[in-house]
């Protein structure tokens, strides 16, 4: 006997759909808290795996600088892959992290129901919003006897034009990540 289990039992952040004028993060699970920061890697990929429940249009993609430094972050869509980040769907361009502000790229993408994966690199080392000091349990375990969950996941690669696809020798991440939010 097989037994299917719908896309819906995936632990989603929400039943509900995705609503225009809100924001929402990547399947980590628990609470950024108040002030949690980390400081980004240059010359990293990240990537965090995202629920989209819904058909929606994605107006921005966003990530918080709490302490600039002088440089830039690009961000990006990719496509699911089997639980890994695929082909490439948007290169949403870059912003300035020199300064502490919310860093938004205005975008117009169309999604549908799906897994995806939000992506950033950075060519500095600005501190960032923390993804949520947690972990996201889709992404399973490295073996049977791992005991840490994985943020998302990340390779090194040289601040550039996102690759397509997602760079080859990404592993699974237990370091914090920035926050990454999808604006709708």
């Amino acid at each position: 006997m097989t037994i299917q289990v719908p896309v819906s039992y995936l632990q989603a952040p929400t039943a509900l759909p995705l609503v225009a004028g809100r924001f929402y993060p990547s399947l980590v699970n628990g609470t950024p808290g108040s002030g949690q920061t980390v400081v980004v890697t240059a010359n990293k990929l990240y990537g965090q795996l995202i629920w989209v429940p819904n058909l929606i249009t994605a107006t921005a993609l966003i990530v918080q600088v709490t302490t600039g430094a002088a440089g830039n972050v690009r961000l990006g869509i990719y496509n699911d892959s089997s639980g890994a980040p695929g082909s490439l769907l948007l290169d949403g361009g870059t912003t300035t992290t020199t300064a502490a502000a919310v860093k938004t790229i205005t975008i117009s993408q169309s999604l549908s129901p799906g897994l995806y994966w939000l992506a950033a690199v950075f060519d500095a080392a600005p501190t960032c919003r923390l993804a949520a000091g947690a972990t996201n349990v889709n992404l399973g375990f490295s073996s049977n006897t791992d005991t840490t969950l994985h943020m998302g996941v990340d390779v090194a690669f040289t601040y550039a034009a996102l690759p397509n696809p997602f760079t080859a020798g990404s592993i699974l991440s237990t370091v914090n990540h920035p926050r990454l939010l999808l604006g709708v």
